[in-house]
């Protein structure tokens, strides 16, 4: 795909949860019952599919994200902050008046975590796409979360059944996430992704259900990876002083489909994005990151 300047773009198709990040950041964690002063503050659009898709844009890719907003006046936080980074939103509920979920997120300087209160996709119903093929367009590579049970099956089974490559992000098991997974090519997930019938073996779970490729992430810690063929791997992520972990796992998948989307094979586009995310967290909020520019991050 081309931009206006007639540069060749990949397209990618996100699909899931966009939530209004409210985060702040503390010398420690603050004692219950008391008041803190934040020693710094951010706002901005977020979700795992949302920040992915602000990454794989920011990186050079087109992206767009299918998602739940409506006419709430707090939407316009999401819909300016996707505006400016350069991501198309179809929103899937134009006529919910009710407020999108709101992530409040402290982060304390001392240790670089972070606690995050969300309701998440909790009251959140998004219906599946009319037409799920328009919505994937020239896409070369799509992502579901998970959150938005009905468009994420939709997107990935229409996508899957085109060739194109479908991209989970899971971060703590659900039951709706096993139907999705059929439909998925490759799964990145958390350590805390368990799905109870797996028998503790996470990687032979998923490709028994048809999935490709998988990695397993864990933190700062290696990410362990295998593939159907019976490759496997261990990459280590690069050594930082963390300031605020906040986003990078959505980051790194946002990462990843730009990689991924861009040729390069599975364990080298895990380590490109393993470059990414830990780049991310030297700085505090999830868009900090960006303002060094592009272009050591280039494919």
């Amino acid at each position: 795909m081309l931009d206006d300047q007639g540069e060749h773009r990949d397209a990618g198709a996100f699909v899931g949860l966009a939530t209004v990040d409210l985060g702040y950041l503390v010398a420690g964690y603050p004692i219950e019952d008391t008041k803190a002063t934040a020693l710094d503050q951010f706002t901005a659009a977020g979700g795992p599919a949302t920040n992915a898709a602000v990454t794989f844009g920011f990186l050079g890719g087109q992206a767009c994200l299918a998602t739940s907003m409506g006419r709430h006046w707090l939407t316009r936080v999401v819909r300016e902050d996707l505006e400016q980074h350069g991501v198309a939103v179809t929103d899937l509920t134009p006529d919910t008046e009710g407020a999108p979920p709101a992530s409040s997120i402290i982060v304390a300087e001392a240790t670089a975590s972070r606690t995050i209160v969300s309701l998440d996709a909790t009251r959140t119903h998004a219906p599946a796409p009319a037409d799920p093929r328009a919505l994937l367009g020239g896409a070369r590579i799509v992502l579901v979360d998970g959150h938005l049970t009905e468009p994420c099956a939709a997107l990935a089974e229409t996508a899957r059944a085109a060739g194109v490559p479908v991209v989970f992000d899971g971060g703590r098991w659900r039951a709706s996430h096993k139907d999705l997974l059929g439909h998925v090519s490759v799964a990145i997930c958390s350590n805390r992704f368990d799905p109870p019938d797996a028998g503790g073996d996470v990687h032979a779970y998923l490709h028994d259900l048809g999935v490709q490729h998988v990695a397993i992430t864990s933190g700062e810690a290696p990410i362990r990876w295998s593939s159907a063929s019976g490759d496997t791997g261990v990459i280590k992520p690069p050594v930082i002083r963390a300031a605020d972990t906040l986003g990078a796992g959505d980051i790194f998948h946002g990462a990843f489909s730009y990689y991924f989307a861009a040729g390069y094979p599975f364990p080298r586009a895990l380590e490109a994005a393993s470059i990414v995310a830990a780049s991310s967290c030297e700085s505090f909020g999830t868009r900090s990151w960006m303002v060094a520019g592009r272009e050591k991050y280039a494919a």
